[in-house]
C-alpha cells in the first residue's frame, strides 16, 4: 500500500468559482511523486499539449462507426449542396453552437451573455470570402432546433444530432453515440467556427484548420487558456471575430 497526500500547491488567481488556477508550478519535480494534486475544476491546459497536436491527432482517433458516420454525412452534404447551390464544394467548416445549460453558466459564473446571432453570420461570410464561396457549414449544437430557426442559410447543413442525451451526473463516464458522432463530425471538417465551451474547442483542435472565435470568449476560462498557450494571433490560425 502507498499513501497519497492531497495537496493544493497553487493559489486561485481569480475568484470565479475556483475555475482559474495558476499552473505555472506544475512541472516542478517535487510534485511528480507521492501527491494527489488538486488542480481545480475543468482543467484544460492547452499550453501544455498544443505543441503535440500532430501526434495527438494520430493517437486520439475515433471509433470506426463515428468516422464512418461523419464521412457519410459530409459526402451527402457535399452532393446535395453542389446541386442546390450549383457550384463546387471544396471545404467543410464545422460550426459548434453551445447553448442549453451553458447559457446559465455564462450568466451566473462570468456575467457574460450568449454569442449574438450576427457573430455566426459574420464568421460564415468571412470564410466564404476567404474560400471564394466554395465552403458549406456543418452545424453541430446541443440546441439544433434553435440553429435551424435562426440560421436559415442555403450554405448551412444541420448535420449534428437533434437529440442530445442528458448529462448523467451519477455515471460521469457514460456516453451515448450522439457525443461521438458530433465530435467526429467537427473533427472531420477543414476549419471551425466555435462559440463557447471545450466541446467546440476540441472540435477545432482535432480538425486542425483555422478557428474563428467570438471576442467574448476572452471573458471566460477558455479564452485565458488559449491566450496563455499563445494560440490567439501570431499566425496561429486562431483568431477573434
Amino acid at each position: 500500500m502507498c499513501r497519497g497526500i492531497w495537496y493544493t500547491p497553487w493559489p486561485s488567481i481569480y475568484f470565479r468559482n475556483d475555475e482559474f488556477y495558476d499552473y505555472s508550478d506544475i512541472s516542478n519535480p517535487k510534485y511528480f511523486y507521492g501527491h494527489a494534486l488538486n488542480i481545480g475544476e475543468y482543467p484544460n491546459q492547452i499550453k501544455a499539449f498544443h505543441k503535440y497536436l500532430h501526434p495527438l491527432r494520430r493517437i486520439l482517433t475515433f471509433k470506426p462507426r463515428f468516422r464512418e458516420s461523419a464521412d457519410l454525412k459530409l459526402r451527402s452534404a457535399k452532393a446535395a449542396k453542389e446541386i442546390d447551390l450549383k457550384r463546387k464544394i471544396e471545404t467543410f467548416v464545422g460550426v459548434h453552437i453551445r447553448r442549453t445549460d451553458y447559457l446559465n453558466h455564462l450568466k451566473n459564473t462570468y456575467l457574460v451573455e450568449p454569442v449574438k446571432l450576427d457573430y455566426f453570420y459574420r464568421a460564415m461570410d468571412f470564410y466564404q470570402a476567404k474560400l471564394k464561396n466554395s465552403a458549406i457549414f456543418i452545424v453541430v449544437s446541443d440546441d439544433l432546433n434553435w440553429a435551424k430557426e435562426y440560421l436559415p442559410r442555403t450554405d448551412v447543413v444541420f448535420a449534428g444530432n437533434t437529440k442530445i442525451a442528458a448529462k448523467d451526473v451519477k455515471h460521469p463516464y457514460s456516453y451515448s453515440d450522439d457525443v461521438g458522432e458530433d465530435m467526429a463530425l467537427l473533427a472531420a471538417c477543414n476549419h471551425t467556427i466555435m462559440s463557447f465551451g471545450t466541446f467546440g474547442l476540441w472540435g477545432g483542435l482535432l480538425a486542425g484548420g483555422q478557428v474563428v472565435l467570438p471576442k467574448e470568449i476572452m471573458n471566460v476560462k477558455e479564452g485565458l487558456e488559449l491566450e496563455n498557450a499563445g494560440l490567439l494571433g501570431n499566425n496561429s490560425g486562431w483568431f477573434l471575430l
